[in-house]
């Protein structure tokens, strides 16, 4: 025969053990050292300066540069390239941009109502000739246009940044 009082004092002896452990775990981490809060510095001054405009990216200068070429367009046709490549350089030389590179061109040319795909096809021969003949117009894109009855050749031109 078994006592009763011993099952009990047994079932007490391991609620005991638990009890020391959770005691012991607490001491334990009571005796770990703690983190200190980091130490609040001084924030850096806030300077403060005249608004400026955000830099703008690399590509056209938003300025466009306007001229005519007193060349006709039959004249060119009829063998007068030199002559229109020299008036080109001219004119950028005289507007103070020959060292820019042009970006992208529009060149229109004068011709008969009845012609306007010839006035077409010349002015997209200009730009041919002007981007394998003038440094400035060396990466330049561009698109040949009808310019009406009046005026010789006209070019609008951007410039690279």
């Amino acid at each position: 025969m078994t006592d009763p009082r011993r099952g009990r004092t047994t079932m007490l002896a391991g609620w005991l053990f638990a009890d020391l452990f959770l005691v012991l775990l607490v001491a334990g981490l009571s005796g770990l050292p703690t983190r200190s809060a980091p130490v609040p510095t001084e924030p850096p001054p806030i300077v403060t300066t005249a608004p400026t405009a955000p830099p703008r990216p690399a590509g056209l200068d938003p300025t466009r540069l306007d001229f005519g070429i007193p060349l006709s367009p039959d004249a060119f046709r009829a063998g007068a390239r030199d002559e229109l490549v020299n008036q080109v350089n001219a004119a950028l030389a005289d507007r103070g941009f020959s060292q820019r590179r042009v970006g992208f061109v529009i060149i229109l040319a004068r011709d008969e109502t009845a012609n306007a795909r010839r006035a077409v096809e010349t002015s997209t021969d200009a730009l041919a000739l002007l981007q394998s003949r003038s440094p400035a117009f060396a990466a330049a894109q561009g698109i040949g246009y009808w310019n009406g009855n009046e005026g010789n050749f006209e070019l609008k031109m951007f410039f690279l940044d």
